[in-house]
């Protein structure tokens, strides 16, 4: 009989303790999906900000036309809308950062979405600086001139 409890004793905490480790396994891996899941956010919010500086159109309905659904995600949100709706706070605060003889206006598209994106993280705190840094500089690497990623890097860590 004593053998049957420890028995079972065992094989319930053995069972609790592979429900929990589940529950972990499922949250790294959650956890996983979502960085990259923010990667390619940002990469579609630079896109949205990019249409949205290049053809003058909407920034809401530019992101409704690049999103896969009609529920816009959050963080999708916050860097392309929300981005925009503080937009002359955070060209104030990238003129400031860049060389003197240089103004917002003079960057090309994709280099303002990508900075004012970022700027956008930075002022909400989405994420931490170096992570944010990273990503812009990944995407500028990926999109832009050659050397414009040390402009997007420069401009962001005086942010």
């Amino acid at each position: 009989m004593e053998g049957i409890r420890k028995l079972a004793c065992f094989n319930q905490i053995h069972s609790g303790f592979t429900s929990f480790y589940d529950k972990i396994k499922k949250n790294i891996q959650e956890d996983q999906n979502m960085a990259v899941s923010r990667h390619e956010l940002r990469e579609k919010a630079m896109t949205c900000l990019y249409q949205h500086f290049l053809l003058n159109k909407d920034i809401k309905e530019t992101v409704f036309e690049n999103n896969d659904s009609n529920e816009i995600d959050p963080f999708l949100y916050t860097v392309t809308i929300d981005a925009i709706k503080y937009e002359e706070d955070y060209i104030q605060m990238i003129n400031e950062a860049l060389r003197e003889d240089w103004t917002f206006e003079r960057l090309g598209y994709v280099e303002k979405a990508i900075l004012i994106m970022a700027a956008c993280e930075l002022d909400m705190e989405i994420a931490p600086k170096p992570i944010v840094i990273n990503e812009a500089v990944t995407l500028a690497k990926k999109y832009c001139d050659e050397e414009t990623y040390k402009l997007i890097n420069g401009v962001l860590d005086r942010l």
